[in-house]
């Protein structure tokens, strides 16, 4: 399975991951890959761009990986907080280089791409597993198995 995630650098180019651990860089006004980097760490399964050269994505092992775009022969950082898999990535709106991640154990939570470290947990490891991750400006939605979406006003 595939992917197509955010826009990053004006209009057109896209990121987008696979299972079988591919990370690309698309422009679609003229219809070409940009730029591709093979995971060897497992599948991906989630990316969002933070700005013009940040994205981020995701992996079924809980990895955290920071690209930047001119080159993705390797990563920035990569981070690791549980060994659930990432299920959603989305670029937070507050204007600064954090994105909110969502895992299978349920715990969401901003992610400072400057330090790698939780800024905000908004659910823990006891919650059911996230699926759906939804971010707007002042509000987090996210979604599970048992079918209820949860609103977070931050």
């Amino acid at each position: 399975s595939s992917g197509i995630n955010a826009e990053y650098g004006g209009s057109g180019k896209l990121c987008s991951v696979s299972s079988n651990g591919t990370l690309s860089l698309h422009n679609l006004g003229h219809q070409d890959r940009l730029a591709t980097y093979r995971h060897t760490g497992g599948e991906l399964t989630a990316c969002t761009a933070v700005n013009d050269v940040t994205v981020i994505a995701g992996s079924g092992n809980g990895e955290i990986l920071t690209f930047d775009t001119r080159n993705l022969s390797t990563p920035v950082s990569i981070s690791q907080r549980s060994r659930f898999r990432v299920t959603n990535i989305c670029k937070d709106y507050s204007g600064t280089s954090s994105v909110w991640v969502s895992q299978g154990d349920g715990e969401c939570y901003l992610y400072n791409t400057q330090e790698p470290f939780r800024a905000l947990t908004l659910s823990g490891g006891d919650s059911e597993g996230i699926l759906g991750l939804a971010v707007a400006e002042g509000l987090v939605l996210t979604s599970a198995k048992d079918k209820i979406v949860r609103r977070y006003t931050l």
